[in-house]
């Protein structure tokens, strides 16, 4: 007896060939893409503005507009702890391996925390406008970014605490950073439409990466250090070479604001969160789209890589985080 689809499709005047091609299409079909495995809920009424997963994977934290930073157990995204002090959104949240917890944001301080106790530490001091994005380099120099009038980017010892130099180049808001992985090599972003590189430790400037159109909202660099993305408000990424600068690509495919990039603990796979609701993933180096996520109901606003399995996180303006295998 022959299959129902086949006899179907005979009866109805379809040859053989066209079986064969239906067949094929449906062997090429993408495989489903598997729903989020965790959701965190906790931030009241307030956005997610950042993520960072903790160096031994056990810990992600969470910044929020509602004025605290909380942490969630991985991989099941328990929640474990509130940090509160800040007295505005705090939009960046950095975890050393150290033990210690870095927040900042609208309040203009960067507020350090010991990890897991949350016993809060002496703060670091100096930003004249707010704190939009802090990133740490392998050895453990701070970078932190200035805004509303402040545009600078400025570079701490987190023992004992102190200033070690103001970068000084952007003409706007300085919206985030990135470190190399062997830490020589710092990236900056902001509303001046430029990416600026700088030589560590001497912070020297070394190249002003220009072509987007719009404010530059992320960064992220590859485990090897070989590449950087950037993604802005045109709606596209684009792929940079290091330490030379050199354009690769442009990554085109979001309806709105690019507001978040991370990069897989492989380096094979990047991630874009937009304010179009999606997350997208891409190929690396090549920079070719494999699938686009749509867990989120409200624009996607953070993502962090890391954890073990390795995993995906991911906030957005609904205070939701969520969770998938990465």
């Amino acid at each position: 007896m022959e299959p129902t689809g086949r006899r179907h499709f005979l009866q109805h005047g379809v040859g053989a060939a066209s079986l064969m091609l239906l067949r094929a299409a449906r062997a090429q079909a993408p495989a489903a893409v598997p729903p989020a495995a965790a959701v965190g809920r906790g931030h009241v009424g307030g956005a997610v503005y950042a993520l960072a997963v903790s160096p031994d994977g056990r810990m992600l934290a969470s910044a929020s507009l509602d004025t605290t930073v909380r942490l969630w157990l991985l991989p099941g995204l328990e929640p474990v702890a509130t940090l509160r002090g800040h007295t505005g959104r705090v939009k960046a949240v950095v975890l050393s391996k150290g033990g210690t917890l870095l927040s900042a944001g609208a309040d203009r301080l960067i507020r350090r925390w010991s990890i897991p106790n949350g016993e809060p530490l002496e703060p670091l001091e100096g930003h004249t406008g707010a704190v939009n994005a802090l990133a740490l380099a392998p050895d453990e120099t701070l970078a932190s970014a200035g805004g509303y009038q402040d545009n600078l980017v400025r570079l701490w010892s987190l023992n004992p605490g102190r200033a070690l130099a103001g970068l000084q180049g952007h003409s706007a808001d300085v919206n985030a950073l990135a470190f190399t992985s062997r830490g020589d090599l710092l990236a900056s972003a902001s509303d001046d439409r430029t990416v600026r590189l700088w030589s560590i430790p001497e912070g020297a400037p070394v190249a002003a990466l220009k072509g987007h159109g719009g404010d530059v909202n992320a960064l992220a660099t590859t485990p090897d250090g070989r590449l950087l993305a950037s993604a802005a408000a045109d709606t596209t990424i684009r792929l940079w070479e290091l330490p030379s600068g050199k354009l690769l690509a442009v990554l085109k495919g979001h309806t709105d604001v690019i507001n978040a990039l991370a990069v897989s603990p492989t380096g094979r796979v990047l991630a874009s969160g937009s304010g179009d609701r999606t997350i997208r993933l891409w190929s690396l180096p090549e920079g070719r789209p494999l699938r686009t996520l749509v867990d989120h109901k409200d624009a996607v606003l953070a993502l962090a890589a890391g954890g073990d399995p390795p995993s995906l996180f991911s906030g957005d303006e609904g205070a939701v985080v969520l969770s998938r295998a990465f």
